[in-house]
């Protein structure tokens, strides 16, 4: 589905169109470039993307294909850039992850995405509100949405350090209610983000050595400082993935813990219980002769021998922290 397409020149957006044809003409003209959103388009979009363009046949059958990893590829003079988007959703405390394959060459940049979590609108905002830096054409697009992205990327870091903290907080209290799901699902998520995020590195390095020798300088400039932002995201999910198998092995370490207290507790209370029932099933016997037995006073002094001794054990086990 085409969600925006518009023509940019010397730094201004100079026309909006309703169809994909309409951008053939517009790319011809000196020092303009066309940017393209698409939303999940089906494979007749796509040849019509590729008919336009003359996007490389490997190119769109490899983007029909689902779950790349990032990645920077080359097909002639075409180039596919995969970039993962990342939402928090903290009601579920999930990451939901959707992708953005850019194809792109020195007139055009055809964005198409995959999953909600997506930045293209933003991005395209962003930089038509900066006209120095959309006058330096394409590459600025690509810089402009991968900035956008890894911005994004922030907000989620800050919801599963959030949610890291509370589940280490839990782990260390007084309530019995261990967090272990939670843990697992949460190392989970960080895993999958770090999958989605680290890989981007690569492709930023690509551009930021010259590799697409059409990208200004200034736009890899621009990206030397984007690939530090991207080092220091990394660097935190890195240590948030270590802190939650932490926190997790903490977790067991209490599990474990709990375990033997309530052990020792119910060892306590059947020793305490062994004692009456052993009196009891003495007495119950059919011996001819038992001691105090047949005393007046004997099952007083039974039932008291019962309470004394159960007493005497439970103090010493209070004392120990059995009880």
């Amino acid at each position: 589905m085409l969600v925006n397409a518009a023509l940019y020149r010397d730094g201004h957006r100079i026309q909006t169109v309703e169809t994909l044809a309409a951008i053939r003409d517009g790319c011809t003209e000196p020092d303009t470039f066309a940017w393209i959103g698409l939303f999940e388009p089906d494979e007749a979009e796509f040849n019509e993307v590729r008919d336009i363009f003359g996007l490389h046949e490997l190119a769109v059958r490899d983007a029909l294909a689902r779950h790349h990893r990032p990645t920077l590829e080359r097909y002639d003079d075409t180039w596919l850039l995969v970039v993962k988007t990342a939402t928090y959703v903290d009601p579920q405390e999930v990451v939901d992850i959707g992708e953005i394959r850019v194809f792109f060459g020195e007139t055009f940049v055809v964005a198409v995405r995959y999953g909600e979590a997506s930045p293209m609108a933003a991005a395209r905002a962003e930089l038509e509100s900066r006209p120095d830096l959309l006058r330096l054409g394409a590459g600025a697009a690509i810089y402009t949405l991968l900035d956008t992205v890894i911005e994004n990327y922030i907000p989620v870091l800050d919801g599963l350090d959030n949610d890291i903290d509370e589940v280490e907080a839990q782990v260390f209290s007084d309530d019995r209610d261990f967090p272990t799901q939670r843990i697992y699902q949460l190392n989970r998520e960080v895993l999958g983000f770090q999958r989605g995020v680290s890989p981007l590195r690569g492709p930023i390095d690509d551009i930021v050595s010259g590799k697409i020798d059409w990208i200004p300088t200034e736009v890899a400039k621009r990206l030397v400082d984007l690939r530090g932002n991207l080092a220091r995201i990394i660097e935190q999910i890195e240590e948030d993935a270590k802190l939650l198998h932490t926190v997790l092995e903490a977790n067991l370490t209490q599990v474990n813990i709990q375990q033997n207290d309530d052990m020792r507790k119910i060892s306590a209370w059947v020793a305490m219980a062994a004692i009456p029932a052993a009196i009891g099933g003495i007495y119950g016997m059919n011996f001819t002769y038992i001691p105090f037995a047949n005393h007046d006073y004997g099952f007083v002094v039974v039932l008291g021998i019962m309470a004394l001794s159960m007493l005497y054990l439970w103090s010493r086990f209070k004392r120990s922290g059995w009880v």
